[in-house]
């Protein structure tokens, strides 16, 4: 098992231009927080979670639209990984879980 786990401050998330939004989420997570009214900056946390377990950063090559955040009918968040990245890496399965508090949003990943 691998963990990462990465902690981000919201208001810088949400002074980020459009063009990065664009760039990092999918229309799935940007129409799913837009609806609820949050910031990224949980979403984007699990992603640099992701990429801390399996050893990797964001310059090495895995585009974060590669990695969605997405919710079980329970609100249980949950990864979608292209497959490609989980077999180069030989994931089995994946756990995520997602945290806010005030002006922070965490994220915990365990790669199996």
């Amino acid at each position: 098992m691998r963990v990462g786990i990465d902690i981000v401050f919201a208001p810088r998330m949400n002074e980020m231009k459009a063009s990065f939004v664009q760039k990092n989420f999918t229309v799935y997570e940007i129409t799913y927080i837009t609806q609820i009214e949050k910031s990224f900056a949980g979403f984007f946390a699990a992603k640099e979670a992701f990429l801390k377990a399996i050893g990797v950063g964001v310059l090495n090559g895995i585009d974060l639209k590669d990695v969605e955040v997405r919710h079980k009918d329970s609100g249980q968040p949950y990864l979608n990984v292209a497959p490609e990245i989980m077999k180069k890496h030989k994931i089995k399965d994946i756990s995520l879980s997602i945290s806010h508090d005030g002006d922070y949003a965490t994220a915990i990943v365990a790669v199996m």
